[in-house]
């Protein structure tokens, strides 16, 4: 009906990334890249993600060929799989042109922070990983510790409360992920003690989780 609809467009990009097969990440990069003239900065947040995720599908194929657990009609296997490899390294790094750009849109947004952590990572780019990791972390703390503030508000309506309390979930959810990616980075950096510095404070948070422990 209205076939121009920036938001369901948006909606439609988002849904196809959820489902995950290799021909809906296509589709939702094809849908981001054409709203890409909006100048929405949510738009670059999609294609960014979509081509994070077009990189590790062309990873995958250029390692499921080297294994043999993938074949190819291509003359040279070992030749396609360096190909698929080059597709992998040049996705990833538009990738981290749209995450920055969305960044540059809007200032502090974590979904554009997030996609920067975890693509330098692919790229074997640890440091600048770490970097973007830390940079979270501290923006996670302080969200945390607002909502956590907001919540010992007096006479807060139950509405109120049950967002706010979702609110200081996601921090926390966030938080103990990028704890994680930073002890998984400085343990390759060759850097164990800081890297368990990171580990206790994602315990400390979550201590149930048995895989931290162990």
């Amino acid at each position: 009906i209205q076939a121009d609809d920036l938001q369901l467009k948006l909606l439609i990009g988002w849904i196809r990334q959820r489902r995950g097969k290799a021909e809906d990440i296509y589709y939702a990069e094809k849908i981001f890249r054409e709203l890409v003239p909006s100048g929405d900065y949510r738009v670059l947040l999609g294609l960014g993600e979509a081509l994070e995720r077009k990189g590790l599908l062309y990873r995958e194929g250029a390692e499921g060929l080297r294994s043999g657990q993938r074949v190819t009609s291509a003359p040279d296997p070992e030749k396609r799989a360096a190909e698929l490899e080059d597709g992998a390294q040049k996705a990833w790094h538009e990738s981290i042109d749209c995450y920055q750009k969305a960044l540059a849109k809007k200032t502090g947004e974590a979904q554009a922070i997030n996609g920067l952590q975890r693509v330098y990572a692919l790229l074997g780019d640890f440091e600048q990983s770490l970097s973007w990791s830390e940079t979270l972390i501290d923006q996670s703390t302080q969200e945390l510790a607002v909502w956590q503030n907001q919540l010992q508000r007096p006479e807060l309506s139950a509405q109120e409360e049950k967002r706010l309390r979702d609110l200081r979930s996601s921090s926390e959810v966030l938080l103990v992920e990028c704890q994680v990616q930073a002890c998984t980075l400085l343990a390759r950096l060759g850097k164990p003690d800081q890297a368990l510095d990171h580990l206790d404070r994602a315990i400390a948070l979550a201590p149930g989780r048995a895989e931290f422990h162990s």
